[in-house]
């Protein structure tokens, strides 16, 4: 049985405060990322800096997917 292809992953920079780092996510991450950041006018820095603030026992990665579906779960709940 061949092996399915794995999601394409994209390995950014970002700036956690004054701190750079590096975060590899799928494409669709950062796509959700960049939709949210345009809605809340803030940067992707900005946001990751939040997110890094809120944080705990995950990787940064862990906490940016969850963070995404939780922004977006949370919209859809608003529109009904």
């Amino acid at each position: 049985m061949p092996k399915e292809k794995s999601q394409n992953r994209q390995r950014k920079n970002v700036m956690l405060g004054d701190r750079r780092t590096s975060v590899s996510l799928e494409d669709q991450v950062w796509d959700g990322l960049t939709d949210v950041c345009r809605r809340e006018e803030i940067s992707i820095d900005e946001l990751c800096t939040k997110i890094e603030r809120l944080r705990v026992g995950s990787s940064m990665s862990s906490a940016l997917r969850v963070f995404l579906m939780t922004y977006f779960r949370m919209l859809m709940e608003n529109l009904e």
